[in-house]
C-alpha cells in the first residue's frame, strides 16, 4: 500500500499536477476606502475642519495607489495632496480632507483613489458640508461702457451685496485706472447682514484716446479674499489744439481801492497808508506795469489821479489819496460796491478816470472796511451779485476780475455780508480789519494782485486732463491751473520774455 502511494504520488508528479500548492499568478492587490461619505456638516467664517478616510490594502501582493483627486468646489482640499503611494497587504493609511467653505449652503466633492486593484481602479468618497459664511457679488461686472468723446462722461451704479448666510465686513475699497473714478455710497468700514447690499457709482471720463479699464477692488471677510469687478471703456479723440503765447515784460495790473472814509475807518485808513510801500515793493518784483486808483468820494472819480511807476513819492500820494474825503459828507461812505460802481463808470474816453483800465490787464478791487456793504439801504436790487457783472463788464474776460477785501470778518462791528461773498465768488483774498499787521495785509494783496499775471486764454475747449504747459521748451510738472470757467490757463510764476506753449486734446461734443 505505501509502494502503490508512492507510485501514485510520483505519477502526479510527472504529470505537473499541484494538487496541494496554489499558483502564484493567482495572487493580485485588492484596495477598501472606508467610509465612501465625509459629511462635514455647518462650518462657520475662519473655520476649518478634517476629517479622514482610509485606504487599506486587502488583497495578497502590495497595493500601488497611483493618485488621489479632488473633484468638485474648492472648498475641500487634501491634507497630504494627490501623491502616490505602495501599501503592503493589511497595511493601511489614513487621508485627511480639509473643509474650508468657500461659499455659502450646500457644497460637495468628490474624492477619486486611483489604484492597481484590477477589479476596482478607482473609488470614490463622497464629500459634503454646509458654509455658514460671508459671501460678496458685485453686480454689474463686467462692465463695458463703450465708446466716449474726450471729455465727457458716463456713469454706472455698481451693487456690493451679502448674499450669505452670516454678516460681511467691508474693510477697504480701492479704485485704479485712468479716465476711471469710483465714489462709495457708504465709506468702509462697513457692515452688511445677510442680503443687505450697498452702492458705489464708477465714472468713466476719458481723457485720452484709446481703451482704459478700471477696477474696484473690494477687501471684506469673503473667504475667497480681495474680490474685484472690472469696468471698460474707449476714449475717441476729437484732435489736439496748441496755443503759443510770449510773456509780456512788465504785464499789467490795475489795482481800485475802495476805502470806507467813515469816523471808525480813521485810524485803519492811516494804517493802510503807512504800510503801502510792501504792497508796492512787492508788486515791483514782478511787474511794473501797475496801475493803482483810490475812490473814497460818491462822485467815483480816482483821489490824485491814476497812479502808476511814474507818479513820483507813490507812497506819499497814495497816503494823500487815502485821507481824502475824511472832512467831506459821503452818502455811500459804507457802500463800497456803488463807489466802484461809479469809479469804473468814470473810465471812459474823456472821463475822469480815462486810462485806468487797460485791455487783458487783471482788475484787482480792493474793499476796506469796518461795516457790511450797505448798497442795499439805497437801492434794494444792489447786491453784491447784481455789482459783479457790471465790474466784469470792464475787463477782457471774467477770470481777469477779483475782489479783496481786508473786512470784518471776526465780527468786531457789524460784519462783512455783501463783501465776504463777492470775495469768495471772484477767489480774492480775505483779509480780517479787526485784527492783524498792516503790512502782512498789504503783502498778501500784493500777492492776489499777481495771482492772474501769467493768465493765457485758449483758443479752443480743452480736455482738461489732458493740458501740458511748456514754458520754453521744458514741460511743467506743476506751478498752474487750469480755469474752466474762463478757458485759462494761469502760470504761478514766469520771467518776462519766456515762451509759453499750451497743447491739450480738444472736447467734442457729447452725447
Amino acid at each position: 500500500m505505501i509502494l502503490l502511494a508512492l507510485l501514485t504520488l510520483q505519477g502526479c508528479s510527472d504529470t505537473g499536477l499541484k494538487a496541494l500548492e496554489k499558483d502564484a499568478a493567482d495572487a493580485w492587490p485588492a484596495i477598501v476606502v472606508s467610509p465612501s461619505r465625509l459629511d462635514f456638516w455647518s462650518v462657520g467664517p475662519g473655520e476649518a475642519v478634517t476629517l479622514p478616510f482610509t485606504v487599506t490594502s486587502v488583497g495578497e501582493t502590495a497595493l500601488r495607489v497611483t493618485s488621489i483627486g479632488l473633484d468638485g468646489t474648492g472648498s475641500f482640499t487634501l491634507v497630504d495632496g494627490a501623491e502616490g503611494f505602495d501599501l503592503l497587504p493589511g497595511e493601511f493609511r489614513e487621508i485627511g480632507v480639509v473643509f474650508a467653505p468657500m461659499a455659502p449652503g450646500e457644497q460637495s466633492a468628490v474624492a477619486t483613489i486611483a489604484s492597481d486593484d484590477a477589479e476596482h481602479p478607482s473609488v470614490t468618497v463622497d464629500l459634503v458640508g454646509d458654509g455658514h459664511v460671508p459671501s460678496l457679488v458685485i453686480t454689474p461686472d463686467p462692465w463695458a461702457f463703450g465708446s466716449l468723446p474726450l471729455g465727457c462722461g458716463d456713469s454706472v451704479t455698481l451693487t456690493l451685496q451679502n448674499v450669505g448666510a452670516v454678516d460681511l465686513t467691508v474693510e477697504d475699497l480701492a479704485y485704479a485706472g485712468p479716465g476711471f473714478s469710483f465714489v462709495p455710497d457708504s465709506a468702509p468700514p462697513l457692515t452688511l447682514a445677510p442680503y443687505a447690499y450697498t452702492t458705489g457709482v464708477v465714472t468713466f471720463s476719458p481723457s485720452a484716446a484709446g481703451m482704459g479699464e478700471g477696477v474696484l477692488s473690494v477687501t471684506s471677510d469673503d473667504p475667497r479674499g480681495v474680490l474685484t469687478a472690472t469696468q471698460s471703456g474707449e476714449g475717441l479723440g476729437g484732435g489736439t489744439g496748441l496755443d503759443h503765447f510770449l510773456t509780456e515784460a512788465d504785464p499789467p495790473v490795475d489795482v481800485l481801492f475802495a476805502i470806507d472814509r467813515s469816523t471808525s475807518m480813521t485810524d485803519d485808513a492811516a494804517g493802510l497808508a503807512a504800510a503801502f510801500s510792501t504792497f508796492i515793493d512787492r508788486m515791483g518784483t514782478v511787474t511794473t506795469g501797475w496801475h493803482i486808483g483810490v475812490v473814497t468820494t460818491d462822485g467815483g472819480c480816482l483821489n490824485g489821479g491814476v497812479l502808476d511807476s511814474s507818479t513820483a513819492d507813490i507812497a506819499t500820494a497814495f497816503g494823500a489819496a487815502v485821507s481824502f474825503g475824511a472832512d467831506l459828507d459821503i452818502v455811500y461812505d459804507e457802500a463800497l460796491f456803488r463807489l466802484v460802481d461809479a469809479a469804473l463808470d468814470e473810465t471812459g474816453s474823456g472821463d475822469c478816470n480815462a486810462g485806468f483800465l487797460r485791455e487783458d490787464a487783471l482788475l484787482h478791487v480792493i474793499v476796506v472796511s469796518d461795516e457790511p456793504e450797505r448798497s442795499p439801504e439805497y437801492a434794494s436790487a444792489w447786491t453784491w451779485d447784481w455789482y459783479l457783472p457790471r465790474f466784469e463788464s470792464h475787463v477782457t474776460r471774467p477770470s481777469l476780475l477779483v475782489v479783496s477785501g481786508i473786512v470784518d470778518l471776526d465780527g468786531c462791528s457789524e460784519g462783512a455780508d455783501g463783501y465776504a461773498e463777492a470775495i469768495a465768488a471772484t477767489g480774492g483774498e480775505a483779509l480780517s480789519i479787526c485784527a492783524g499787521d498792516w503790512g502782512d495785509r498789504l503783502a498778501a494783496l500784493a500777492a492776489a494782485s499777481l495771482a492772474y499775471t501769467w493768465s493765457f486764454p485758449l483758443s479752443a475747449d480743452p480736455v482738461a486732463a489732458s493740458i501740458v504747459v511748456t514754458v520754453d521748451g521744458v514741460a511743467l510738472a506743476g506751478g498752474w491751473s487750469y480755469d474752466a470757467s474762463s478757458n485759462v490757463v494761469v502760470v504761478d510764476t514766469l520771467a518776462p520774455g519766456a515762451a509759453v506753449d499750451v497743447a491739450y486734446d480738444l472736447a467734442s461734443a457729447c452725447p
